[in-house]
């Protein structure tokens, strides 16, 4: 099922990753990988909007926008993704280099 990302559910991910040492385990490896191509995808999803047409600044295009809260919202909530992806990705060397998981 879809979980969104909360502030509580992302610190609750980032207490596990605090966890994790170096070198990774395969397993843990595998795992980190999709949870860095999940929060890549729902980061994509809040920036361009949930239909794809929006117009890059987290408005979606078919339901009329959402006002003031809904952007608010959604900003926190991809600067939590934003957190987690740097963490997975280039802490844990999961993403192929910043450059490649901070560019859309």
């Amino acid at each position: 099922g879809y979980y969104e990302i909360t502030s509580n559910r992302a610190r609750w991910i980032y207490a596990l990753l605090a966890r994790l040492s170096k070198p990774l385990h395969g397993n843990d490896a595998a795992l980190l990988r999709s949870l860095l191509r999940e929060c890549c995808v729902r980061r994509s999803r809040l920036i361009l909007g949930n239909d794809g047409s929006g117009d890059g600044n987290g408005n979606g295009g078919s339901n009329g926008g959402g006002g003031e809260r809904k952007r608010n919202r959604d900003t926190e909530k991809v600067a939590l993704l934003n957190t987690l992806i740097a963490i997975v990705g280039v802490y844990f060397e999961q993403g192929g280099g910043i450059d490649r998981l901070f560019s859309l």
